[in-house]
């Protein structure tokens, strides 16, 4: 799924929202490879920043 945006997802959707495994890859370059719920980062997640960063952690509701 292409968003207006121009971020991307490539994954699992439960009632037209992210849930489950996924993708995220958003407009400043940064990626998000791990689980979802209601649409947040949710869960088991590796974060990677444009820079090259990378976190791996826990997500709840879209935040580390």
């Amino acid at each position: 799924m292409t968003y207006a945006n121009g971020e991307y997802y490539e994954g699992m959707f439960l009632q037209n929202k992210k849930e489950g495994k996924g993708i995220l890859k958003m407009v400043s370059g940064d990626k998000y490879e791990g689980m979802f719920s209601n649409d947040l980062m949710h869960g088991f997640g590796i974060y990677t920043r444009m820079d090259g960063e990378i976190l791996e952690s826990e997500f709840f509701e879209g935040k580390q």
